[in-house]
C-alpha cells in the first residue's frame, strides 16, 4: 500500500508503546540505501574469490543451488586457496573479501551509502528512549544516522556479557549513548585510497557461511541469545523490519525465548514483565511474496491469515503491508502517536484518515475548481529547450482508498470530480504518478511510454496542525522530443535520458512540489 492507504487497523496491531520497543533490522533496510541484496552479496563473493569467472555464471549457479550460506562456503574455500597461493593469510583475505562484497564500488564516494529516512527515524527513537538498535547487517548505516542525530559517540557492539545492561548510560553527563548491536558481525568501512584502489576495509566476526551459522547455533549461551533474553526479560518487544527471518539462528533464538517465556508463565511469578508484551512484530511486504503479491484483497485474505498464524506460534505479530517503503510510514506513525511518552495521543488519525479528509475537502464544496485554478497557475512548464516539442504537468491527489485522481493539469481547470482521471496506487503500477507515492526520491520513466518520451514524478507532502507530515498525492512532468531532436529510437532514448538528467527539469519539479503543497495546505487548512 502507498502512504495514503495505511489504515488505523494496521497501526493498531502495534500495542507496545515506543519506550518498550527495540528495533531489529535486516538487509531490506540496507537495500533501500543502495547496498546489495543477499543474492547480490553472494554473487560478489563468488566472483571476488575467483570461484566463478563472471556475474552471469554466479547468477546461474545461485539460481540452481539456492542455499546462499552453502554457496558462501564455496566462495570462502576458493578465497582460501587463492590467498595461500599468494602467500597471504587466508583468514585476513576472507575478511577483506566480505567487506568488498558489501562495498563493490571502487571509489570512496560510491562505496558508502548515506542512511535512509528509516535509519534516522530509528536513531531518533533509540536516542530519545535510551535504547539500542539490533541488526544483522554488516554496514554501519545505523551508526551514521545515530551520529548525525546525537552528535556524539556511537557504540558499535558485536558482543554482550550475561548480567550486562544493554542500555548504555553515561553518568558523567546524565545521558544515554546510542548502541548498535551487530548480531552477525560488521564491516569497518573506514577507507583510504592508494593508487586508485580502496584500502582499509575489514570485517569483524561476520556470520556468512553455513559453518558460521552452525557454530553460533551450537552455542547454547551465545552472546546474541543472552542479549535477546535480557531484552525480553526486561519487558521489551522487538520490532523486526527489513528481515525475512529465514536465518536459522534467529529462528532458533526466538524459539528459545518463547520457550523461556512459557516456562516463566507456568511458574509462581505472576508479575513477569513479559506476560502482556508481545515477543515482537514483523513487517512483511506483500511485494516480497512472489506470485501472492498480485492477488486482490479477497483472494489474499486466506494467505494473510496463514502468515499471521505461523508467526504467532513464535509470539510474533505480523504486520502485512504492500510495499517495502510502507514500513517507514508504519513506524513513524506509531512513534508519532505516542510522542515522547508511553501514553497514546487521543484523536490520532491514520494516514488513510488524513488523506481521505484532505481529498474530501478538496473535491467537495466547490473547492475543486478553486484548487484546480490555483494549481493551473503554478503548473506551467516553460523550459527554454529546443529539444522539447511539448510538455505537460499534472497534479494528482490520493483519496485514501487505493486511488489517485488528477485534479490539476497544465492549461486545464477541473470543475467536477466525475471528469477527473483516476488510477490505482498499488505497487507495480505502470503510472509514474503512483510509483512516486512509494518513494522519497523523484521517479523517472523513459521507456515504453505512450505519447511521451519521458515522465518525471515526485510525491507531495503537506503539513497540518498537530499532525505528522502527510503524503497526499504526486506531481508528474511529461515531455516529448522535437521531431528533429533525434535520428532513431536509440538516439531518442539517449536524448530522453539526457533531458531528464538535466538539473533544470529536476529543480523545476522540486519547486513545483512546494508550490502545490502550499496550494493544498491553503485549501485544507481551515477544515483540518
Amino acid at each position: 500500500m502507498a502512504f495514503p492507504d495505511i489504515t488505523r487497523e494496521l497501526i493498531d496491531r502495534i500495542v507496545t508503546p515506543p519506550d518498550k520497543l527495540i528495533f531489529l533490522t535486516g538487509s531490506g533496510v540496507s537495500y533501500e540505501a543502495g547496498y546489495p541484496t543477499w543474492d547480490e552479496f553472494v554473487i560478489n563473493l563468488l566472483v571476488g574469490s575467483g570461484a566463478l569467472p563472471d556475474r552471469d555464471s554466479a547468477r546461474g549457479y545461485l539460481a540452481a543451488v539456492g542455499n546462499r550460506q552453502v554457496i558462501a562456503e564455496g566462495a570462502r574455500a576458493a578465497c582460501y586457496d587463492d590467498s595461500r597461493r599468494r602467500g597471504q593469510n587466508p583468514d585476513d583475505a576472507w575478511l577483506l573479501l566480505v567487506a568488498r562484497a558489501l562495498h563493490p564500488a571502487n571509489t570512496p564516494d560510491d562505496a558508502i551509502a548515506p542512511p535512509t529516512t528509516l535509519h534516522h527515524i530509528l536513531a531518533r527513537h533509540a536516542t530519545t528512549h535510551g535504547l539500542p538498535i539490533l541488526t544483522t547487517n554488516f554496514d554501519l548505516l545505523h551508526e551514521g544516522a545515530a551520529s548525525d542525530f546525537n552528535r556524539s559517540e556511537v557504540f558499535v557492539r558485536d558482543d554482550f556479557q550475561l548480567g550486562e545492561s544493554f542500555i548504555n548510560y553515561d553518568s558523567r553527563d546524565d545521558s544515554y549513548r546510542p548502541t548498535v548491536f551487530h548480531l552477525h558481525g560488521y564491516v569497518d568501512d573506514t577507507m583510504s585510497q592508494e593508487g586508485g584502489t580502496l584500502t582499509g576495509f575489514t570485517s569483524a566476526n561476520p556470520i556468512v557461511t553455513q559453518s558460521d551459522y552452525n557454530k553460533v547455533l551450537r552455542d547454547r549461551s551465545s552472546w546474541q541469545l543472552e542479549l535477546l533474553k535480557a531484552i525480553r526479560a526486561s519487558g521489551f518487544s522487538l520490532f523486526i523490519v527489513g528481515h525475512s527471518l529465514t536465518d536459522h539462528d534467529l529462528q532458533a533464538w526466538f524459539e528459545a525465548i518463547r520457550d523461556s517465556a512459557s516456562n516463566s508463565h507456568s511458574s509462581d511469578d505472576s508479575t513477569s514483565p513479559t506476560e502482556s508484551v508481545p515477543l515482537g512484530y514483523l513487517v512483511i511486504a506483500k511485494e516480497s511474496l512472489g506470485r501472492l503479491r498480485d492477488l486482490g484483497d479477497a483472494d489474499f485474505a486466506e494467505y494473510r491469515r496463514l502468515l499471521e498464524q505461523q508467526w504467532e506460534q513464535l509470539g510474533i505479530t505480523v504486520l502485512i503491508t504492500e510495499h517495502f517503503s510502507d514500513a517507514t510510514t508504519l513506524i513513524e506513525e506509531h512513534l508519532y502517536r505516542y510522542g515522547a511518552g508511553s501514553t497514546s495521543r487521543s484523536g490520532h488519525q491514520s494516514p488513510q484518515e488524513r488523506v481521505s479528509h484532505i481529498f474530501n475537502s478538496i473535491v467537495s464544496g466547490n473547492r475543486l475548481e478553486t484548487t484546480s485554478r490555483a494549481l493551473a497557475r503554478c503548473a506551467t512548464l516553460n523550459l527554454e529547450d529546443d529539444r522539447l516539442a511539448r510538455s505537460d504537468v499534472s497534479v494528482w491527489l490520493a483519496d485514501g482508498s487505493h486511488q489517485l485522481h488528477r485534479i490539476g493539469k497544465q492549461g486545464h481547470v477541473f470543475l467536477i470530480p466525475e471528469v477527473v482521471k483516476t488510477i490505482g496506487t498499488r505497487p507495480g503500477s505502470m503510472w509514474v504518478a503512483a510509483q512516486a507515492l512509494h518513494s522519497e526520491t523523484q521517479q523517472v520513466e523513459t521507456k515504453d511510454i505512450e505519447h511521451w518520451d519521458a515522465i518525471l514524478g515526485q510525491r507531495v507532502t503537506i503539513s497540518q496542525p498537530d499532525k505528522p507530515p502527510t503524503v497526499c498525492g504526486s506531481v508528474t512532468i511529461a515531455v516529448q522530443l522535437a521531431d528533429d531532436a533525434d535520428a532513431g529510437p536509440k538516439n531518442a532514448q539517449d536524448l530522453a535520458d539526457a533531458i531528464v538528467d538535466d538539473h533544470a527539469l529536476h529543480d523545476y519539479l522540486d519547486k513545483l512540489i512546494k508550490d502545490v503543497a502550499d496550494v493544498l495546505e491553503g485549501q485544507v487548512g481551515p477544515l483540518a
